[in-house]
């Protein structure tokens, strides 16, 4: 089999046509960020080496791979993270998987420098065409609180409406919704597009698709982690039945803007199968990952996704300066750190 090449870096002339294109698309609402994790890593130096026990920066999934396998003595080669969540499971309990789990997630990590730029986006959206387009969509793969601590930060102070999938009995589970100043409350599955809340209309909101910490109540708090957990998670309820109508038309009309994600995240391309957009919703992604290989480009290039090949620290400012041109003066919210 052919080695599959890096893919060549963008040319600056291409790069700055997606700064104007993306800043112009996210002034309108028009843009769903999807945060995976390599976000959480875009401000660790080089060469920082990863221990459980630190509360500095959250673990690349290899890191948090390898640390589960040597508290569950996993006997196998290779360390895919799915694989040896599912071996602790079957060898110690769930209860146990997830209180290794705690012991890395809930802690007070810092907020990166990518949080706190789109905590600060323009808001409400100046150039919102409708309503619903007024405030955005955040979506995250990670189970970490990062965003919400930093739309809770005193320089921001953004209200936001969380959603979050909770795993249920044998992995079966449903969204929750946390309105500001509420309790949380589930979203029916079967009926969820009957669910009758106006999403993006007032303020943002948060959607974490693979679960959450929670360092209030553990009992609403879940990891959708293990092979096991991710076959049975969307595998049959399409996803029109879990989430309200008004959420699963914002993925569907908007362009997806995915930070930090890579080929080998699989679980993650399940669910983003389950939009089952059509082409009257084939609207044009992006993604940002530091390395891209070419089978991952021809991958990306079939999902209708452009790749650039860049850091996050080197991606930002550039759109950071786009933004602020385009930025139209009589807008009233919050603007780009």
């Amino acid at each position: 089999m052919p080695e599959s090449k890096p893919t060549p870096a963008v040319s600056p002339e291409d790069l700055v046509n997606h700064y104007e294109r993306v800043a112009n698309r996210l002034l309108e609402g028009a843009v769903v960020p999807f945060l995976g994790a390599g976000v959480n890593l875009c401000d660790r130096p080089p060469g920082f080496e990863w221990a459980p026990d630190q509360k500095e920066f959250l673990p690349r999934g290899s890191e948090l791979a390898d640390f589960l396998a040597r508290q569950f003595v996993y006997p196998g080669t290779g360390r895919d993270l799915l694989q040896v969540s599912m071996y602790g499971e079957l060898e110690e309990g769930p209860a146990r998987l997830y209180d290794e789990l705690d012991f890395v997630f809930r802690k007070r990590y810092p907020v990166t420098s990518i949080h706190r730029f789109l905590a600060a986006l323009p808001r409400p959206a100046p150039l919102a065409r409708l309503p619903e387009n007024r405030y955005p969509l955040l979506a995250t793969t990670n189970y970490d609180d990062l965003i919400e601590q930093a739309f809770d930060a005193d320089e921001v102070r953004q209200p936001y409406d969380l959603v979050f999938f909770l795993p249920g009995d044998k992995h079966k589970g449903s969204f929750w919704h946390q309105a500001p100043g509420e309790p949380p409350r589930p979203i029916p599955v079967g009926t969820a597009n009957e669910y009758n809340y106006p999403f993006f209309e007032q303020r943002p909101m948060i959607l974490k698709i693979h679960g959450t910490i929670n360092l209030v109540d553990e009992k609403l708090e879940g990891y959708v982690i293990s092979e096991d957990h991710y076959i049975d998670y969307l595998a049959e309820d399409p996803l029109e039945t879990l989430l309200p109508s008004r959420v699963v038309t914002k993925l569907l009309k908007s362009h997806l803007w995915f930070l930090g994600y890579s080929l080998s995240d699989w679980n993650f391309r399940v669910f983003l199968r389950r939009l089952r957009r059509s082409d009257r919703y084939q609207y044009r992604g992006w993604a940002v990952k530091e390395e891209v290989r070419s089978d991952e480009k021809t991958y990306w290039d079939k999902q209708g996704v452009d790749v650039f090949p860049m850091t996050l620290q080197e991606y930002i400012p550039g759109l950071q300066a786009s933004l602020l041109t385009r930025l139209p003066k009589q807008s009233t919210g919050a603007s780009p750190p």
